[in-house]
């Protein structure tokens, strides 16, 4: 039985790596692994960070989560800046893999982990020497139920 509840947590991270895209030809496949390593590495530490600056939580055992990707319209972020929700949620298996690794989902089975809404906004471009203080990829985690 899956009840509601009311427990979210929502956490910034970067943008994935360029290497990470789905359709993207950046290199073979150990550019992609080192890619995939290093952001999992990275949005692991951003959640134990997170984690340490906000009140001890138990993990989220069956979770919805919601991704909005928020950039700017900018060659220069060497970053990967979806355009189309699959290749949005592709890039991120290893952010949700951070996630687990971190403590705060159970794990990222098709069981346990839903998604939510995929939001992808571009901001107008920034004069030169500005930087996006904007480009990130905001989850919101939410919890709606436990395990019978």
């Amino acid at each position: 039985m899956i009840t509601d509840t009311h427990r979210r947590v929502t956490i910034r991270f970067a943008l994935p790596p360029r290497g990470l895209a789905p359709n993207g030809s950046f290199g073979f496949w150990p550019g992609h692994a080192r890619a995939a390593k290093a952001y999992r590495t990275e949005c692991f530490w951003d959640a134990v960070l997170w984690a340490r600056n906000h009140e001890p939580q138990a993990p989220f055992v069956i979770a919805e989560i919601a991704l909005a990707f928020v950039y700017c319209q900018t060659r220069r972020l060497r970053r990967y800046c979806p355009t189309d929700i699959d290749n949005a949620i592709a890039a991120t298996k290893p952010l949700r893999d951070g996630l687990v690794d971190a403590g705060l989902l159970v794990t990222d089975t098709a069981q346990r982990l839903r998604f939510g809404s995929v939001t992808i906004s571009r901001h107008a471009r920034h004069r030169s020497g500005e930087g996006c203080p904007g480009s990130a990829v905001v989850v919101t985690l939410r919890e709606v139920g436990n395990a019978a």
